[in-house]
């Protein structure tokens, strides 16, 4: 492979950088990015921003997006799908790089940009992600492979960069777009040490005299959208020094884009005072966002030639864009203060270390640090790190590490902290383009020349297991199976034998830490949540087909774990039979069930799961049994369990459920011995597998089940079998995936909108019961399109309007357009326009109390002005029910954003949560 490229895929900006090893100096280059400037202008820039414009149907003519290696484009990227996108942001995908880390959303769903309504064009992060790198193998090719097919980008050797937080799952999507950009010889490499090696290719000869052993380096890397911290040290070797990576910070979506939507909340206060405007159209903020983007970069420049003030200019909207704009002056000195003290406040070392929860700086979805302090969240790492004293040196990288005022005011609080300890600034190339130079730097280091810095992986691997101690107590442990510095190709096979029984779902908790820095491998230890960061858990069956194996060992299988880091930086993990060839690959979920692991947990304050021997639940068990498989009445037969377990129903907790589940599921074949037996089935099942997820191994009772509801899905059933599938539904609605959501409501629907009809017709009043649970059913799926939400709410809302509504109508009304979601997503919102006309047509009905908790829900505040109704329509709903008792609640709802609490969020399923389950909504 002849050529070295080196990819700083960012947040905000992407580079490239490249060695020619048949040049006699092998230097590093930079490579110009051929992109479109403008409508059929194509010229070449340093960096790519890490952007992609959908384009509208007949927005453009003929070949304005054409490029030279693809016509006809309805997607582009780069330096004009920014420029543009600034004036249609609601068609541009930005900060992919942080939504393809966040483990609440589902990566590969088509959620960006989360403000694009629903005709708009939507892409998911991974696809974005592939789109970026996609143009940069394209543009390669057509500058460097010509009449060279031995130069084309797909024989190179490709160093690819990712965030040194960026966690096991994150790693993967990033191979994975790479994969679908067609790369094919990659090698990830952690920015900060790309940041740090850009450094040394300057210095190779000269380090060494420069710095002594013991000395350390912090890298402090702020870019678009992430923080990262690494300490890099100086050791003496035998016969040299050496340089090794000794800690790693946390992940930290805290970034340049923070600082864009702080100072656009500052531009819109100031806006608002001058023009009186108290409510700015979504389109408006979004200008404004770009606007407070443009302003920081162009006042914070550290040239001589930096402007001192800025115009933001916000333009009106329809026929009013001249005329409705609006415009401010900010000086450099505003812009200065406020960032400075937002981010980079100087504090004593023991305020350094409070991370007050705040209600920080958000964009739509991304969870961004609520502590928008970086100066706190630096010291924090150097006390994770067991560090003593202040660093000798400090490499900054990342776009917004650029202004000098910044490295000043984190320089300042190292001297506070630390007095008389002084620490260089090393200088860099350019810190938007470090990161790419280094990646390729780092391509010559494996390749045996220049210097290396050892690292390996930045974190301790552990896996959870239980422990049985010597008084018989069982504790919840964690092995360690690969230390934290592991090199590419370690391995390690886990001296412990696991029993395992074929074809019957597994789990497996997987465990990381970046501050435990002493921990071998075989050693057990306690599992501290401080410490120890849970990774998402590893679900699977093993698959054995029973001609495979003798009878002795069909039901249990001796296994060991093993597990490997790969040359791309990336775990395998897999399972090997110790008595047969079999090996089975454990994969990671990119998403959890439904989006919610991460915002599933126990509160010790409220609720708490519990553990049980397995005799705890035999004789419920048999009870089940017997009931399915002999000729015993069944009668009450949850007052029985009841009886048996010595609790109330609705204090089971999920544990105990999930123990009834599996029994009931395995007597699926009998359910139907007679007409009494099957609703009573399925009402049960239901009610022990609700809410669908929030216990391992939950997907994979969704799937057992589903296929079930699809043996069933045309057969001929009671009127009551036919009532307790639906609440089944409902109940175990959040464990079902879109495309189920979806095959169910039709079925539904087709029964209360015969012929494709708007209105619901209900012949008789005996049609109310069926009607309320089926309304409540299709409510409770929140990843339906939005288009069949709309069709669903307009024929609810047409109902209670004429005043023909019952009391299921409401609920399900405001479940359908709720501005908090359970477990969807919010690109799964209604929209705030849609949902303000539902809200004029409901304020025209006579004030009542359940017409105010379906406002309350329509209209809650959110942290998200993307789905937020407007401030006139709340001052209309709150001016409404002013004088009646319902006022008070209603204003708190729809003024201050709060967490929904625990008899709210049973409000919206429509029963009881299991104990044991809380759930915390996006903030």
């Amino acid at each position: 492979m002849r050529y070295i490229i080196g990819i700083d895929l960012g947040t905000t900006n992407s580079c490239i950088s490249y060695v020619d090893t048949q040049h006699p100096k092998a230097s590093i280059q930079s490579f110009a990015v051929p992109q479109l400037l403008g409508p059929s202008y194509i010229g070449l820039r340093h960096t790519l921003p890490s952007f992609v414009y959908l384009s509208a149907p007949m927005e453009w003519q003929g070949a304005a997006l054409d490029l030279p290696w693809k016509k006809n484009n309805d997607t582009f990227v780069g330096f004009f799908a920014h420029a543009h996108g600034a004036r249609v942001p609601t068609r541009l995908v930005q900060s992919a790089k942080s939504w393809l880390s966040y483990s609440v959303a589902n990566r590969n769903d088509k959620i960006l940009p989360p403000e694009a309504s629903e005709a708009d064009q939507k892409i998911s992060p991974l696809e974005a992600t592939a789109h970026y790198l996609n143009h940069i193998r394209h543009a390669w090719n057509y500058l460097m492979a010509k009449s060279n097919p031995e130069a084309e980008f797909e024989q190179q050797e490709i160093v690819l960069t990712v965030p040194a937080s960026f966690d096991e799952v994150a790693r993967r999507l990033t191979v994975e777009a790479a994969k679908i950009a067609g790369f094919i010889h990659l090698t990830l490499l952690e920015e900060p040490q790309a940041a740090f090696y850009s450094w040394i290719s300057l210095h190779e000869n000269q380090w060494q005299q420069q710095m002594q052993a013991g000395q350390t380096i912090l890298v402090c890397d702020v870019g678009g959208g992430t923080t990262d911290f690494s300490l890099i040290e100086v050791q003496q070797g035998k016969s040299e020094l050496t340089l090794n990576r000794r800690a790693v910070g946390d992940h930290l979506l805290l970034g340049g884009d923070n600082m864009d939507i702080a100072l656009a909340h500052y531009l819109e206060e100031r806006l608002s005072h001058e023009y009186g405007k108290r409510d700015f159209q979504l389109i408006q903020w979004l200008q404004l966002k770009h606007q407070a983007k443009a302003a920081k970069e162009a006042l914070l420049e550290n040239a001589a030639s930096a402007v001192d003030h800025f115009t933001v200019l916000l333009q009106g909207s329809g026929s009013a864009v001249v005329k409705g704009s609006l415009s401010i002056q900010v000086k450099r000195h505003e812009v200065a203060h406020l960032l400075l003290n937002g981010f980079f406040a100087q504090y004593s070392l023991e305020e350094a270390l409070q991370l007050r929860r705040s209600t920080g700086f958000r964009m739509v979805g991304l969870p961004y640090e609520e502590e928008p302090s970086i100066t706190k969240h630096l010291a924090t790492f150097l006390k994770r790190s067991q560090f003593q004293k202040a660093p000798d040196y400090i490499l900054f990288n990342g776009g917004s590490m650029e202004p000098t005022i910044f490295q000043q005011a984190l320089i300042c609080s190292l001297e506070r902290w630390y007095p008389g300890s002084q620490t260089k600034i090393l200088e860099s190339v350019g810190l938007d383009i470090a990161v790419a130079r280094g990646a390729a730097y780092y391509g010559k280091v494996r390749r045996g020349y220049g210097v290396r810095i050892a690292s390996g992986i930045p974190k301790t691997y552990y896996l959870g297991i239980d422990v049985k101690k010597y008084d018989g107590t069982v504790s919840n442990q964690a092995l360690t199976l690969l230390p934290r510095g592991a090199e590419e190709g370690a391995s390690y096979q886990c001296e412990h034998t696991f029993s395992l029984r074929p074809n019957v779902p597994v789990s497996f908790s997987l465990y990381t830490s970046q501050v435990r820095l002493d921990d071998q491998k075989g050693d057990i230890i306690e599992i501290d949540n401080q410490e120890l960061q849970a990774m998402p858990a590893i679900h699977t069956i093993l698959r054995v087909g029973k001609k495979q194996l003798s009878e002795s060992v069909l039901d249990n299988i001796p296994v060991k774990l093993h597990i490997k880091l790969t040359a791309i930086g990336t775990l395998e993990v897999w399972l090997q039979s110790s008595t047969t060839g079999h090996r089975w690959p454990l994969e990671f979920q990119v998403r959890q069930i439904s989006g919610q692991e991460n915002n599933v947990s126990s509160l010790e304050s409220k609720r708490q799961d519990e553990s049980f021997d397995s005799s705890y639940l035999k004789s419920s068990q048999e009870y089940l049994r017997e009931i399915f498989t002999s000729s015993t009445k069944a009668e009450k037969m949850m007052e029985k369990l009841e009886n048996y377990l010595d609790r109330a129903r609705l204090d089971w907790p999920l544990s105990l459920l999930r123990g009834l589940f599996d029994t009931l599921l395995s007597l699926a074949d009998q359910r139907k011995a007679s007409a009494d037996l099957e609703p009573r089935w399925w009402n049960m099942i239901g009610f022990f597998l609700r809410p669908g997820f929030g216990y391992p191994l939950d997907d994979f009772r969704i799937k057992e089940l589903w296929k079930i509801i699809l043996g069933d899905f045309k057969l001929a059933k009671s009127f009551e079998c036919l009532i307790q599938q639906w609440i089944c539904y409902r109940r175990i609605a959040g464990g079902l995936n879109k495309g189920q959501q979806i095959q169910l409501a039709n079925d539904i629907l087709a029964t209360l909108l015969p012929n494709k009809t708007s209105k619901i017709i209900l012949k008789s009043k005996n049609d109310i019961y069926s009607y309320s649970e089926k309304i409540r059913t299709l409510a409770s799926f929140e990843w339906l399109d939005l288009a069949l939400k709309r069709k669903i709410g307009l024929a609810i809302l047409t109902r209670i309007c004429a005043g023909e509504a019952v009391a299921a109508d409401y609920w399900a009304l405001g479940r359908i357009g709720a501005r908090h979601l359970i477990y969807g997503s919010l690109a799964y919102v209604v929209p705030s326009e849609e949902c303000s006309k539902w809200i004029e047509s409901l304020l025209k009905l006579s004030p009542h109390d359940p017409l105010a908790h379906l406002l309350g829900q329509l209209a809650r505040k959110t942290a998200h002005r993307e789905v937020d109704i407007s401030q006139t329509t709340v001052d209309n709903i709150l001016n409404t029910f002013s004088l009646l008792p319902q006022h008070e609640h209603l204003q708190r709802m729809l003024t201050q954003t709060a967490t929904l609490t625990l008899q709210e969020q049973e409000q919206a399923f429509g029963e009881k949560l299991p104990a044991g389950l809380i759930l915390e909504r996006e903030k």
